[in-house]
């Protein structure tokens, strides 16, 4: 961010909702693991709060199944702490998905009126963030602007290089994420001298 300030002034910085996204997820992450250790051993709370749980609590509920948000409406009304954590995240990114600034602010300022009411400090750490960086995820209101194909080509990529353990061929594995990635069609590039021929 500062070498766009340095060399790109006029620039306008957007921080997308990956990265806010991200800052969520950690900070219920973190609750999980606080809520665990308050929880007397074999409680059905702590028995709930197992590694797996981490996928439910920070998924989206579009991408629930109906078990796992029956599962997590029970863990709720068992753990008010989890209740309003969800909560503050849900709030959130209903903010997000504000189409005006004015719409934004409203909505940002309820939510940290939530988050001094709830007193919970994982949510308190996202507070300061957000206050730091909100004129960047303002302008991602703004122009939509995300870095979530990007994203997504770059893990695709990694993933290829530990699968392939590593490829001292560079133009095979520029080959490879080609293909990998969906761009290697016939159509476009000249794959003749790829094919294997039988003696």
């Amino acid at each position: 961010m500062a070498s766009v300030k340095e060399h790109l002034p006029r620039a306008k910085i957007a921080i997308d909702r990956f990265h806010v996204a991200q800052l969520l997820t950690d900070a219920m992450d973190t609750l999980r693991h606080a809520e665990i250790h308050k929880q007397e051993k074999g409680s059905q709370v702590r028995s709930m709060l197992n590694p797996r749980s981490r996928f439910i609590l920070t998924a989206k509920p579009s991408d629930r199944s109906e078990s796992e948000s029956q599962w997590l409406n029970h863990l709720r009304s068992l753990n008010e702490n989890i209740h309003t954590g969800l909560l503050l995240v849900e709030y959130f990114y209903e903010a997000l998905s504000s189409r005006e600034i004015s719409d934004f602010r409203k909505h940002l300022k309820s939510w940290y009126q939530l988050v001094r009411q709830s007193r919970l400090k994982q949510f308190k750490h996202v507070c300061d963030v957000i206050r730091k960086y909100r004129r960047n995820i303002e302008n991602y209101i703004i122009s939509r602007l995300t870095t979530a194909v990007s994203e997504g080509i770059n893990n695709k990529i990694k993933v290829l290089k530990r699968v392939g353990y590593g490829y001292p061929n560079t133009k095979s594995f520029q080959l490879k994420i080609l293909q990998r990635c969906g761009y290697l069609n016939h159509y476009h590039i000249n794959t003749d001298r790829l094919h294997y021929s039988w003696y």
